[in-house]
């Protein structure tokens, strides 16, 4: 919507119960939206810039809200105090709050601002983005915030830890990006360092990204599982990150690996010098149903002791120094359902297919010295291929070959090849 600004009657709406801009452009709300106490639902409060425009301390009068609030521009806030006259505390319908500031400026003031803004208990969802203080408060990640089931720190640029977020019991989702002056995560961030404390009871998804001086991820000793429910790990962008790692995470389905250093000792016999260094290892996670390897420079080899067992899917992008693995290592991962290759693993010149004996989909993507894709005699004997159902071929220059039998893909639906030069 090019909507730009409000209707300066908009305070004649007195029985207005909700109130949706989002989508639109708008850069102030009008004075007059204070007095429309009757609101039930603002999706947005835009804190104005001018000495005669919408203060945070507005939101006071409307002790109705519920549902989603997105308070945006609080670099606007010329005094702190406005910020506790808003009383988010006492709106315990909100269930889903964002704080949000234009840039993350290095500023004091902001660290008094969201300290003023706790919002109640009962909230379940909390966003804070581009905040500029250097720690954040301590409500953040008090254990009375038991209902928050989904969190995400954006652009925080200045601090240099993170919140005690482990002791949020019903925590489910964390996403943590663009906090580019921590250097190391430890118990700090878990709450506690008792052998007894059980740090992150709830916790299925955790992100981190665009962490470009994290180095370390210290765990708690004694504790035996960091994230006993833990499902999904993803990590992009976080290239300096070398330290430890958690090894037992029993219920890791799925890990998604970008531009990080933190495979590179697991995969290519690198020793860190200071002899601190927990790989992470990928046999040990069990459960592990999809992995996704991305720009992950310097990793050569697959681990000696294969892939786990349970492995369904698995996505090589931008991986170009890693070696294709062996026939015998393919034949493993008895489990491998789904292979992406892209612009990766430059050794490969030719592909067995065949070799993952419950394969459904291949994808191979500037693969560029690829020069064969064939089926074996072994391969078509055993009926490995019967699975198969979908292989695109994409940007390999220097194919020539592609040998299917049509009694050994049985189930073949969808075949492509696009910009093959040779074939």
């Amino acid at each position: 919507m090019n909507l730009k600004e409000l209707p300066k009657g908009m305070g004649k709406l007195v029985n207005l119960r909700r109130l949706d801009i989002d989508g639109t452009n708008l850069q102030e709300m009008p004075l007059e939206i204070a007095k429309l106490e009757n609101l039930q639902s603002l999706s947005r409060f835009i804190v104005s810039k001018q000495q005669n425009g919408l203060k945070l301390a507005e939101l006071r009068k409307f002790p109705l809200l519920q549902g989603e609030l997105c308070i945006s521009k609080l670099e606007n806030v010329i005094d702190p105090s406005d910020a506790c006259q808003a009383n988010l505390k006492e709106k315990k319908q909100i269930k889903e709050l964002l704080l949000k500031w234009s840039h993350s400026t290095l500023e004091e003031s902001h660290q008094v601002v969201l300290e003023h803004l706790q919002p109640s208990t009962n909230l379940k969802k909390l966003t804070v983005k581009c905040y500029g203080g250097t720690s954040f408060p301590n409500w953040l990640g008090d254990s009375s915030f038991g209902n928050i089931v989904s969190l995400w720190i954006e652009d925080c640029r200045h601090c240099s830890s993170l919140p005690p977020l482990g002791r949020l019991q019903s925590l489910k989702e964390l996403f943590i990006s663009g906090m580019k002056s921590v250097k190391s995560i430890g118990s700090e961030f878990y709450g506690g360092n008792s052998p007894s404390f059980q740090p992150f009871p709830s916790l299925e998804t955790l992100s981190f990204e665009s962490m470009a001086e994290w180095e370390e991820w210290n765990m708690i000793d004694g504790i035996t599982t960091e994230f006993p429910r833990l499902s999904h790990l993803s990590l992009r962008s976080c290239p300096k990150l070398k330290g430890n790692l958690p090894s037992n995470l029993p219920c890791l389905v799925r890990l998604d690996v970008e531009d990080c250093c933190v495979l590179e000792s697991e995969f290519s016999g690198e020793v860190d010098n200071r002899n601190i260094m927990r790989p992470l290892n990928l046999f040990n996670f069990n459960s592990l149903q999809q992995l996704s390897l991305v720009r992950i420079r310097s990793l050569t080899s697959f681990p000696s002791n294969g892939l786990p067992k349970a492995l369904k899917t698995l996505s090589i992008e931008y991986c170009k120094k890693l070696e294709f693995p062996s026939h015998e290592f393919l034949q493993s991962c008895k489990a491998l359902e789904g292979l992406r290759i892209m612009s990766s693993c430059c050794s490969l010149t030719s592909f067995p297919l065949g070799s993952l004996p419950v394969l459904k989909r291949l994808i191979l993507w500037k693969c560029k010295h690829l020069k064969s894709i064939s089926i074996s005699e072994e391969a078509a004997a055993s009926q490995s291929l019967m699975f198969l159902e979908d292989l695109q071929v994409y940007g390999c220059p220097e194919l020539e070959s592609i040998s299917l039998l049509d009694s050994s893909t049985p189930n073949l639906s969808y075949f492509m090849k696009r910009v093959c030069l040779s074939i």
